[in-house]
């Protein structure tokens, strides 16, 4: 059953994962016109909580096998896009870059997590949170880490 303190109550460890996924993630997506581009993370993000309630045994398996698909399906559609109509089709090209990143980021921050889903989504929900400061702080002079001990949680 899913704890449901323990989105609120990360290990110093998941702290630093949740960090470091959030400033890969907003680095390696792009983000068109500085916009936050985080709908893809949410989305896996989304899909990690219906599958801890629906198969928690499965449900860190089923995320890394998400990601891949995703990830495949898009690459498959920008693909079948491009025959089809010709020319340079972004839109379905960045949507497969997203999700490329997304499952980058994902399978090497998450690693060492695979066997524990609901680690990897307090980890990916703080991440998620996370994303929005560290957009903003990139737009500015540079990513850092916030000064934020774990007892004290934005």
């Amino acid at each position: 059953m899913l704890d449901r303190n323990i989105l609120n109550s990360p290990t110093n460890e998941q702290w630093n994962i949740a960090h470091q996924l959030a400033i890969d993630l907003v680095r390696s997506i792009p983000s068109p016109n500085n916009k936050i581009s985080d709908v893809e993370v949410r989305q896996v993000l989304n899909y990690l909580k219906i599958s801890l309630r629906k198969d928690p045994e499965n449900a860190a398996s089923n995320f890394f096998k998400l990601i891949l698909n995703l990830t495949n399906a898009a690459r498959q559609l920008n693909d079948l896009e491009q025959r089809k109509r010709g020319g340079n089709r972004n839109r379905t090209k960045q949507t497969a870059d997203k999700y490329q990143a997304v499952s980058d980021c994902c399978t090497q921050s998450l690693a060492a997590y695979k066997n524990d889903a609901e680690s990897m989504l307090t980890i990916l929900c703080w991440a998620v949170r996370l994303m929005k400061y560290y957009h903003q702080a990139s737009l500015g002079k540079g990513i850092d880490k916030p000064k934020v001990s774990v007892n004290k949680i934005i």
